[in-house]
């Protein structure tokens, strides 16, 4: 069950980074939606996992912190990307 949230983590992450770059190339806000839903999940998870790790093995607790620091550092740098965009426009290719 817990290798199975850091799969979900994983998973939502990666379809978040896919449907940025989908966006990005073309423009259509359809590919946000994974994005949107990473927003929802990130920080969630990550607190789930680091309450499920605590107590245990330190060196894996740390590294279960350290995976949801990560992803949500991914996700907020997405998340700037898109406001640039919003705001200002894509750049000129």
């Amino acid at each position: 069950m817990q290798l199975a949230r850091v799969v979900d983590l994983y998973q939502l992450l990666m379809n978040a980074e896919s449907g940025h770059r989908g966006y990005l190339l073309t423009g259509d806000p359809t590919y946000l939606e994974p994005v949107h839903r990473a927003e929802g999940r990130i920080d969630d998870l990550g607190r789930e996992l680091a309450e499920t790790y605590r107590g245990e093995d330190e060196r894996v607790g740390s590294a279960i912190r350290q995976l949801g620091v990560v992803a949500r550092s991914r996700l907020t740098q997405m998340q700037n990307r898109l406001w640039c965009i919003g705001t200002r426009g894509p750049r000129p290719g």
